[in-house]
């Protein structure tokens, strides 16, 4: 018997191809049969490799399949039926191999059919009564997917971007902290292991709730958490991990609060300049060794109150600093937008800078978590309006070079390492002194209507 195979050629030069075969196989107690009906079966051929990918569950007689065409014969409704049937399968098919192609993988004849089948069904051995006897049958049923797994599957693809250089390492990392939260309020309702698409507008609700009081989020955190979920049902959908998307039409209200834009006064950040810690060392107030820490630490705050640079850029050092004469420049790279910073230092950041030995090795740089903990204690000991934080410094920054120094926005905005003046609203915004600067009188105004 000649069975003809239909080919599927992916690209014009023939070098990345893979065979679909259907095939009749007839029903062992009809083997004797002139005319014995069967199933008809699926099977790939990819580099000289086969894999069966089992039965279309579609039965017919032997001399209703054409193998040559690959269709069943005839032109009755029946026949159309079962060959749109055979299409779909063919076409399924299809958009696994090219899904395997555009991700890049080491495509074999196994890979295609875990794709086609295991992906998305699980297949059981189960015992079961029947006729008094207990016999062993295998059972599959389509494969259920918690959040979790959708999640899983979604961050392997974001890790591709991320080595493609795409996304920031950093923001694959903020989406698996938003998972953490996802799982803890899944949990509290037991949910933590139901299916993805038990997900509902409600459920989403609930979340925002939970956020909101249980985890004391700002709702444009908030927000974040939602969109990310929205992200990957939507993606999950895409790559038929699931076949819908519950929460799809779910909305999310907008962000109604006001950016935070505290920071440091200028008389509070000379103030803080100023403050020798060994002072407290004196009075007994603190250990030489907690006043050291205390020291670099407002070192490290207050240089980075003048270069306005994030906490990751500077820990990871991600700048020079070039000296020409007596000025000192500033040039490094946004980690998490990829914006280039170019600025001057003043002063304050040139003694700091050349205290360390003109190294950027030598500059104060802890963790996130410790840097805040003595933030915190420096604001104490310094008597200081606001309770410091490492975003202050980015804020101080902003403020200071939009309202004090007169700079225009988008020189601001560039100095931060902003794609856009539109993100400079969560730093800082224009103060009256800035304005009253600005606007004209009306005197002025009119005196020059005659030029």
């Amino acid at each position: 018997m000649v069975q003809n195979k239909l080919h599927y050629t992916m690209n014009k030069n023939n070098i990345a191809h893979m065979h679909v075969l259907i095939w009749f196989r007839r029903k062992e107690s009809e083997a004797s049969r002139p005319n014995p009906s069967g199933f008809l079966q699926v099977r790939i051929s990819y580099a000289g490799k086969r894999c069966g990918l089992g039965s279309t569950h579609i039965r017919c007689l032997d001399s209703q399949w054409d193998r040559d065409k690959q269709a069943i014969a005839g032109s009755s409704a029946w026949a159309r039926e079962q060959n749109e049937k055979i299409r779909l399968i063919k076409h399924k098919i299809q958009q696994v191999y090219h899904r395997l192609l555009l991700e890049g993988a080491d495509i074999n004849a196994g890979l295609i059919k875990e794709r086609c089948l295991q992906g998305h069904v699980v297949i059981q051995l189960v015992q079961v009564e029947e006729n008094g006897k207990t016999i062993t049958k295998r059972v599959t049923r389509r494969k259920v997917y918690t959040f979790a797994d959708l999640h899983d599957f979604y961050v392997i693809h974001q890790q591709r971007l991320v080595d493609r250089e795409q996304i920031s390492s950093k923001t694959l990392r903020r989406k698996k902290n938003y998972l953490n939260n996802i799982q803890a309020f899944l949990a509290t309702c037991q949910k933590a292991n139901s299916p993805a698409t038990s997900l509902t507008d409600l459920a989403m609700e609930n979340l925002t709730d939970y956020l909101l009081h249980e985890k004391k989020f700002k709702y444009s955190h908030v927000e974040k958490h939602l969109r990310y979920i929205k992200e990957v049902m939507s993606w999950s959908v895409t790559q038929q991990h699931i076949r819908h998307n519950p929460i799809d039409k779910f909305r999310i209200a907008p962000v109604n609060e006001a950016p935070d834009t505290t920071h440091l006064s200028t008389a509070d950040l000379n103030r803080l300049i100023l403050f020798d810690f060994n002072e407290l060392v004196q009075k007994n107030k603190l250990k030489k060794q907690m006043a050291d820490a205390l020291a670099k630490e407002r070192d490290a705050f207050v240089f980075n109150c003048f270069t306005g640079m994030h906490h990751v850029d500077y820990k990871e050092k991600n700048f020079v600093v070039d000296e020409n004469g007596k000025e000192f420049w500033l040039t490094g790279v946004r980690e998490k937008t990829g914006g280039v910073f170019n600025l001057p230092l003043l002063s304050p950041a040139i003694d700091i800078f050349k205290k360390y030995g003109k190294d950027l090795n030598g500059l104060p740089a802890i963790s996130l978590t410790h840097r805040n903990k003595h933030l915190h204690l420096i604001a104490a000991h310094c008597e200081l309006a606001v309770d410091l934080t490492t975003k202050i410094a980015r804020k101080t920054f902003a403020d200071m070079t939009l309202n004090v120094m007169m700079l225009d926005a988008h020189d601001v905005a560039a100095m931060l390492g902003l794609n856009s003046t539109r993100q400079l609203q969560h730093y800082v915004r224009p103060r009256r002194t800035r304005l009253r600067k600005i606007f004209k009188s009306w005197d002025d105004i009119a005196s020059n209507l005659d030029e």
